[in-house]
């Protein structure tokens, strides 16, 4: 049985959706690649809320704080609020099963990989409100 688990991870106060999913797609996720090798979860999956730009840089505060940076890009909502949503992206890896996540954590928690990872999430995450979980296996219900 596979073993899934899930982060909600917030922009950098500063940055555009686009600087955050570029940062996160081409530096973040292959530098974890390489600091854990075969440990790395068989999938790591980043779905991204899309957001729209509602008003143009020179309007924006002086003073970008992690509130306020949302002001500039809304997500898009079919139902809640705006700050119902403050995350922008939810990753979701999957490993082959419980086992095989405790040795990525083994990997992972390693002093040395740690501070190259926070290093690197100082640059384009807000630390300050990540969120980390695990999942039971999903139910499907199939529209056939």
């Amino acid at each position: 049985m596979t073993y899934t688990v899930i982060a909600l991870i917030y922009r950098k106060p500063g940055l555009t959706p686009a600087q955050f999913r570029t940062h996160y797609d081409t530096v973040h996720v292959p530098l974890l690649k390489s600091l854990v090798g075969d440990t790395f979860p068989i999938t790591h999956t980043r779905n991204y809320v899309t957001r729209t730009r509602t008003r143009s840089d020179d309007m924006a505060p002086t003073s970008i704080s992690s509130d306020s940076n949302n002001e500039l890009w809304l997500p898009t909502l079919y139902r809640g609020q705006p700050s119902d949503f403050p995350y922008d992206s939810m990753t979701v890896m999957v490993w082959e099963d419980k086992t095989a996540f405790e040795r990525f954590c083994e990997v992972f928690y390693h002093e040395e990989v740690q501070e190259k990872m926070q290093d690197d999430e100082e640059k384009f995450i807000d630390r300050r409100f990540r969120m980390v979980c695990a999942l039971e296996e999903p139910i499907v219900t199939r529209r056939e």
